[in-house]
Order: C-alpha cells, then structure tokens, then sequence
C-alpha cells in the first residue's frame, strides 16, 4: 500500500512538472494570436502551479506522520534545521541560478521579453522580488520557503499557546483574500504577500487531504473521479475568467491529477517511471532551452508556433532530464556533491 502511495506522489510530481513545462512553451502560439488566442487550449495550466503547492502540503504532513514527529512538537532547534534544510533545497539554487542566468539576461535584453538591466540594483531587486526574477517562474522557490516558515513557526506557538483552531477555520481564514477585497499585507519582498494571500490556501490544503486521507477516497472512486472532473474541466475551458472560475478549476485539476495518478498506479503504468526523481531538476534547468528554442531562435528562423511550441517542450523536458542524470551519475565526485549542492540535487 504504502509503495502505491509513493508511487501516486511521484507521478504527481512529474505529471505537474510536465504541465509546467508545457505552459511554458506556448509564447509561439502567445505571440501568434496575440489577445485573439483561445484560452480555452491551454486553460488547464492554471492548476499546475496549485498543484505544486498541494502537493508540497500533502507532502508534508506525509513525512512528518511517516517519522512520527509532528509539525506542532518541534522544538526550536527541530525548527532551525527544518528551516535550513528547506533553505539549502529552496533558496540555494534559486540564487545559484538566478546569478548565472542575470548576466546572460542583461547581455541578450534585446531578445527577452522581460528584459534586465546589467547593474548592483538591478541584481540586487531581480533575488529580493521573485515576481521580477530573471527566471520569472522562479518565483516559486522563494515562496514555497516563505511558507514553510510560515507553518513550522505557526504550528510551534500554536502547540506552545495550547490553541487549538479545526482545519475549516484555518481554510476559511486563508479564503478570505480569494473572493474579498480584504488582502493580508501585500509584501512583496521574497513574495511573502503572495504566500500568504494566495498560494498558503493550496498548501493548506494540500497538509489537510493528507491528513484525513483524500488520497485514499479518490483511490477508491478514481474511475468515477476522473471522468467527472474531465468534464467538469472542459466546460471550465469555456467559461471565461473569474476569481470563481480560477479557484475551482485549481481544486478540480488537482483532484483530477489524483485521480490520474490512481490509475496509473492500478495499472502498472510504467512509461512516466524513468522521470520520477527529476521533476525538481526539469523545472531549474528548462529555462535555458526554452530561452534558446522561442526567443533566440525564433528571431532567425521564422519557424510555425506549433512546431516551436512542440520542440519548445521537448527541448525543456528531455535536456534538463538529461542534466539531472549527469549531476546523479556524478554525484559521488567532489565536483558532482557541488553541484548537486547549488542545484537542490
């Protein structure tokens, strides 16, 4: 049981990584139809990133219940570790390669949709801002960790105050930015604002489905599950966009993913196995060959959108692949243990 659990997680994780990367490889198809571009062909990338968040949650609470330490019992040294260790997989890489990609941006502006400026500041506010990031979807790193702060030193003083708060106060409170004008502190140094307004409800959520075995329903109803919510995204598709819109089709593409990842796991599907430890590594490193694949290429060779978006997908799913398994095979050397230090490997 536990192995088909593990097994769901991990195909959940690459499933994800697939759809981030292929969201990414539509600036072709983006710069073709412009505003005339049918949202309704790749709407569904609106839950890749809750997905994430999800599963970062539902992860969580998976570990800590397999270790049988919980969150709230933390001491404050458990803490200080919890957090470094979320710093070194989080952050590190986030500076290493928003670093090394910065200079490369700022040399190549003129083909960069968001361009950057060579300059201390520019340096400076592209780290402290991840929405402004040279990798903009890099953003993720950086407020994941935030959260992670967040939720250890909030589960401590909770258990410290003797304060207990059911999970559907909890998910109540963080729906309060959602659908009201009233915003927790929009800070957005490291993006805390977003964390906290925005993508702490997935989290949350995620912790919570975990925790009352969400998983374990949708196992038992997968078929049923993932017909439904297929549906229900399609019709999803053609509704245009609301704050309504967006938050259910997170939720419903997220108990979808569980769904699929049910079945695959039923049938001993193994043709996504190969992948199942690179999804981190696939999402670091995609940007370079996609930069390469829509806006550098793209400005010689006049090449149909979905022939770019195509190889825009392959290029940033199966060279970063290709990367993650050179820094394992090596990893073992003293130059391979650096590597995989400053890439969260």
């Amino acid at each position: 049981m536990e192995k088909k659990r593990d097994e769901a997680i991990s195909f959940l994780h690459t499933f994800g990584i697939i759809l981030v990367v292929l969201g990414h490889s539509f600036i072709a198809y983006n710069d073709t139809y412009g505003e005339d571009a049918p949202n309704y062909l790749y709407s569904w990338r609106l839950f890749a990133m809750p997905l994430f968040m999800f599963m970062s949650g539902y992860l969580l609470k998976y570990t800590t219940r397999a270790k049988n330490r919980p969150l709230g019992g933390m001491t404050t040294g458990d803490i200080g570790k919890f957090i470094a260790k979320k710093a070194k997989r989080l952050l590190i890489p986030y500076i290493v390669i928003s670093s090394a990609v910065f200079p490369i941006k700022a040399i190549m502006s003129a083909y960069a949709i968001h361009p950057v400026e060579m300059t201390l500041e520019s340096y400076i506010y592209m780290l402290a801002y991840p929405l402004e990031n040279a990798i903009r979807f890099f953003w993720f790193l950086p407020t994941l960790f935030v959260i992670f702060v967040i939720v250890a030193i909030g589960a401590y003083f909770l258990k410290r105050l003797r304060i207990k708060i059911h999970p559907a106060i909890i998910l109540l409170i963080l729906l309060i930015p959602h659908f009201t004008p009233i915003e927790f502190p929009p800070i957005r140094l490291l993006n805390i604002g977003g964390a906290i307004n925005l993508h702490l409800l997935y989290f949350a959520s995620g912790y919570y489905a975990c925790q009352y075995n969400l998983s374990g329903y949708i196992e038992k109803h997968r078929n049923t599950i993932l017909a439904l919510t297929f549906v229900i995204s399609i019709i999803l598709a053609f509704i245009p966009t609301s704050s309504l819109n967006t938050f259910v089709k997170a939720y419903n593409g997220i108990i979808m993913s569980f769904a699929l990842a049910h079945v695959y796991v039923h049938h001993q599907c193994k043709f996504l196995n190969p992948y199942f430890e690179a999804s981190f590594a696939i999402y670091l490193f995609s940007w370079f060959p996609q930069v390469t694949t829509q806006q550098i290429l793209l400005s010689f060779v006049p090449i149909p959108w979905l022939l770019d978006t195509i190889l825009a997908f392959a290029t940033g799913f199966f060279i970063p692949y290709f990367i993650y398994r050179l820094i394992i095979r090596y990893k073992h050397t003293q130059v391979g243990r650096v590597v995989a230090l400053l890439t969260g490997q």
